[in-house]
């Protein structure tokens, strides 16, 4: 783990740092033994997974509308243009709609993962706190 954190080459630096208090940190009394402990996050399973669920159906529904606009309903658009619409032209159609939907899979890959990483951000307020000091 050493290796990994490089706390070895580090160890001045880590000695001589400012301990900071965490966001969230909070004491809470023990209901068996009664001891004073020590409780870095608020545990909360059940929003946890509400939070999760919801996020689940929303990229789902994302998905969902992305693959039928560039599937079925740009299908129906160029079977509309005169010139595409003949038989002939069906297998062309059908890789002007995987290529205009590939391309929108991947800007939607972009822009969740760069949603997901801001809300990672938002609930770690210590990786934020972090990230701004970095930036200055």
């Amino acid at each position: 783990m050493k290796f990994y954190w490089a706390t070895e080459e580090r160890r001045d630096e880590i000695d001589k740092s400012a301990k900071r208090d965490q966001t969230g940190a909070t004491f809470f009394i023990e209901s068996i033994s009664g001891k004073k402990t020590f409780s870095v996050l608020d545990e909360t399973p059940f929003k946890n997974l509400m939070k999760t669920l919801v996020l689940i159906f929303l990229a789902m529904c994302i998905a969902w509308v992305v693959w039928y606009l560039c599937m079925k309903q740009l299908a129906l658009w160029l079977k509309e243009i005169p010139g595409l619409g003949a038989k002939s032209w069906k297998l062309p159609r059908l890789w002007i709609n995987v290529i205009v939907y590939s391309i929108a899979v991947i800007k939607f890959n972009g822009y969740f993962k760069g949603f997901v990483g801001r809300l990672v951000t938002k609930e770690n307020l210590k990786y934020k706190k972090d990230h701004e000091e970095s930036l200055i």
